[in-house]
């Protein structure tokens, strides 16, 4: 019993209401968004795994508009590469769509782009 305790570990990765990342906006007054979490990233792994945790944010370009509150990715965590836990990401602010000549300007400076 002394073993399992003294092997393995729990931690807290990110607490409740963390922001984990900012995300690209399309087409929004704003180029990003911050993506926070709902609830308490935990992790039970063995103390020899710990450098063997990772995470990673998964999602795509968020077109706005967004409202404070929506789902807009999600948080993987790995451990020796593999996915253990997905937890879902929120905006962290609301952001407005881009006026009809930022749209604009906006398309045009992607064409040009490629």
């Amino acid at each position: 019993m002394d073993t399992a305790f003294r092997d393995f570990d729990i931690l807290t990765l990110y607490r409740n209401g963390s922001q984990v990342g900012q995300l690209d906006v399309y087409m929004g007054q704003a180029e990003t968004v911050g993506a926070i979490l709902r609830e308490d990233v935990i992790a039970g792994f063995a103390r020899v795994d710990r450098d063997e945790i990772s995470a990673r944010i998964d999602y795509q370009m968020v077109p706005a508009p967004i409202a404070e509150g929506d789902k807009v990715g999600e948080l993987i965590i790995l451990q020796s590469g593999e996915e253990t836990a997905r937890y879902p990401l929120y905006a962290a602010e609301s952001v407005a769509r881009k006026g009809f000549f930022g749209r604009v300007g906006a398309s045009l400076v992607s064409k040009i782009r490629g």
